[in-house]
């Protein structure tokens, strides 16, 4: 006679075989269709990722930089490998004359980097060349009294020039009257600076390189902030 079986034992029968089997399971079937099949001959090798998840990941990554991410070259430096082999590629597919893009597209980008890794190198930062301005224009005594409303440059007079009175995004309105009054010379980074009826900017100097170093900062202008004469 036949054992009777309740429910429960049947299920509990059917989840210990099904958990004996590792090629079962949600996870299992992701991964298989994700990689490539086992070579039977190293089954211990790594399985490789099929070409469609490969295009899958690259193109992602690529709107992702695209679409979501500032334009500083530290993001892009991640696709440039990528966009370079899929350029590549398409001019050795081409016919025999424009075969030649194969050398010439990596002439063009030389020719853009080298020069701009030396001005990098060589040339300071505009924001740089703004601490030195005002460092030679004025006296480590007299430093205190000029008065700085900064909302670009502001970590760099922190770091090579504390001795400069900085404010940090605030406007010149917010600061006593008295106080603009007996300072010695006042200045900011912010060409739309809130300020008091009665002050104006006047262009004091200017600071650029290559925005192809660094999009940021690569102009730099620097106002001085007057109280204007009436006639």
């Amino acid at each position: 006679m036949a054992e009777e079986l309740t429910v429960g034992e049947v299920h509990e029968m059917l989840r210990q075989h099904l958990s004996k089997r590792s090629d079962l399971g949600i996870w299992n079937a992701v991964v298989t269709q994700v990689l490539c099949s086992r070579n039977p001959f190293e089954p211990e090798s790594a399985r490789k990722p099929q070409p469609w998840f490969v295009l899958f990941s690259t193109l992602l990554l690529v709107a992702i930089v695209f679409c979501c991410l500032p334009a500083d070259q530290r993001y892009y430096l991640l696709i440039m490998p990528l966009l370079l082999v899929v350029l590549l590629r398409g001019f050795l597919h081409m016919p025999a004359p424009f075969r030649l893009g194969v050398l010439l597209l990596p002439v063009l980008l030389l020719s853009i980097s080298i020069p701009a890794a030396i001005e990098s190198h060589s040339d300071p930062a505009p924001p740089i060349k703004l601490v030195r301005f005002l460092q030679q224009r004025y006296p480590p005594e007299q430093r205190r009294d000029v008065l700085l409303f900064l909302a670009h440059c502001q970590r760099h007079f922190k770091w090579y020039a504390p001795e400069f009175t900085v404010f940090d995004d605030v406007p010149s309105s917010a600061v006593q009257l008295e106080r603009l009054n007996n300072a010695k010379a006042i200045y900011t980074d912010e060409p739309r600076l809130a300020r008091s009826p009665g002050w104006q900017l006047v262009l004091a100097t200017e600071f650029s390189r290559s925005v192809v170093i660094y999009g940021k900062h690569h102009d730099v202008r620097l106002y001085r902030v007057e109280k204007v004469i009436a006639p």
